[in-house]
């Protein structure tokens, strides 16, 4: 069996920030992933995200 992690929020302050910090971010987010066992890494596939819908069912 494998195991994916999906990161739902893709929210950088992108005013305080240049493209090359948020790639190094998201690599960061990735590397742990990956030395943790997650054998794949998803983002939302839009730009803008979407809003949550509904209530939150965890902590």
């Amino acid at each position: 069996m494998k195991f994916g992690l999906q990161h739902p929020v893709f929210s950088f302050d992108y005013r305080n920030r240049d493209t090359s910090q948020i790639v190094d971010s998201l690599k960061n987010l990735v590397t742990r992933a990956e030395n943790r066992g997650f054998d794949s890494f998803w983002v939302m596939d839009h730009f803008h995200q979407i809003p949550f819908i509904g209530k939150r069912t965890y902590a």
